[in-house]
């Protein structure tokens, strides 16, 4: 099946981030979201390993109190419960694709 990422309803308690779900089972999801100029997701944690992979632009991405600057094809690997969050500070839209497993 053959589906464009904007087909995908977008995720309410992010917005204005655009997020779109658009896998989701039991034991993984995947999300993309895309971050306009000095949008930002607030620290949070959930109960999931995470993978964070940048598609494009760049982030400030916090993880427990140290802060990482992404760019395009960097990876971050995060473990359950991992304080984390993200904002662009860039003049440009960043890209960052979120798969999250049990």
């Amino acid at each position: 099946m053959k589906k464009s990422i904007n087909e995908f309803q977008q995720i309410e308690q992010v917005k204005p981030v655009d997020a779109r779900k658009f896998f989701a089972e039991e034991n993984a999801e995947m999300v993309k979201m895309t971050l306009a100029p000095g949008q930002t997701i607030k620290k949070h944690s959930v109960d999931w390993k995470v993978a964070f992979i940048m598609t494009a632009g760049t982030l400030h991405f916090t993880e427990n109190d140290i802060v990482h600057i992404l760019v395009k094809d960097d990876i971050i690997l995060s473990d359950k419960g991992v304080l984390h969050g993200f904002e662009n500070k860039s003049d440009d839209i960043a890209e960052i694709f979120v798969i999250k497993t049990k």
